[in-house]
């Protein structure tokens, strides 16, 4: 008997790359910890995830922290955003990157109060971190910085630069950890001045992404895992046939192009028939997009 079940999602993402397979996978936990320095958050939420992630206080109340549960065989890279809330309008955004076999991760956001436009702040913020907790405190100094209201907000001038070093501590963490996504919030803020930088490492996040897509589906096939490895590499190559942005992102910045990943996918299946274990035909199709929808079709 042959039957279908397609299935379409709607994710709000930012310069990621996602695949999606059948709803009743094996099960894995990503453990997520959010800390904080200064006031502490009401609550925490993860933007983008159904259902819904649930953060509670640990028992000694310095984190809010969750387990999720994501599809084992998926190993899908889902872009989402670690969400602190403070009361009335004001939340503290770190966006990330989830996948199955990530297995947890750390994340501190700084409440940073300022009440005027700081030189050395702004100085110490354009500088280059070198570690994730610098990293985020610099991110978010920036942030305020360039948020700045009333007579002793930032001038012109100042202001452009930290929306710069913003943007630039938001690209910094995607190198420091590769559970970190581009902040489209510090993006939008730089866009406006400088277009052609904020493209240039918008296209290195993708694709980051995409080489993290391709070193999960090489991890698949060597643990003979031919299902999640095929999903994976398919749903990046109809990614290279069918958006003609991304596919020249891959070839600039990570060499792939649509042949070698059909040769593969060929290798992939074949792996698996040698193993006497037949992939199951599961597809993805998905799109590199700020609104990116994954549609999945499952046959038996």
């Amino acid at each position: 008997m042959t039957f279908g079940r397609r299935l379409t999602l709607a994710l709000t993402l930012a310069c990621a790359v996602g695949a999606v397979v059948a709803s009743n996978a094996a099960q894995a936990q990503v453990d997520v910890s959010v800390a904080w320095k200064g006031d502490q958050p009401t609550g925490v939420d993860l933007s983008g995830l159904l259902p819904r992630a649930r953060f509670k206080l640990n028992d000694d109340k310095t984190a809010y922290e969750s387990r999720i549960a994501l599809a084992v065989e998926t190993a899908y890279l889902q872009s989402l955003s670690l969400d602190a809330a403070y009361g009335g309008d004001t939340v503290l955004s770190v966006p990330i990157r989830l996948w199955p076999k990530l297995g947890g991760l750390s994340v501190t956001v700084y409440q940073v109060k300022i009440t005027k436009c700081s030189m050395s702040d702004l100085t110490v913020s354009e500088r280059a971190a070198g570690t994730v907790p610098a990293a985020l405190k610099a991110f978010f100094t920036a942030r305020a910085l360039y948020l700045l209201e009333g007579d002793d907000r930032c001038s012109p001038n100042n202001r452009q630069r930290a929306a710069k070093a913003w943007f630039d501590r938001a690209y910094e963490l995607t190198l420091l950890a590769n559970f970190f996504d581009l902040s489209p919030e510090a993006a939008a803020a730089y866009l406006t001045y400088d277009p052609a930088y904020v493209k240039k490492y918008q296209d290195q996040a993708k694709g980051a992404a995409m080489r993290l897509i391709i070193q999960e589906r090489t991890k698949a096939h060597q643990a003979g895992e031919f299902d999640q490895a095929l999903v994976l590499n398919n749903a990046l190559l109809d990614t290279f046939r069918n958006d003609p942005g991304s596919a020249d992102i891959g070839r600039r910045l990570q060499g792939l192009n649509a042949a070698q990943l059909a040769a593969d996918g060929d290798n992939i299946a074949g792996s698996a028939a040698r193993a006497g274990q037949p992939v199951s035909g599961l597809t993805a199709k998905l799109q590199l997009s700020p609104q990116m929808v994954v549609e999945r079709t499952t046959q038996q």
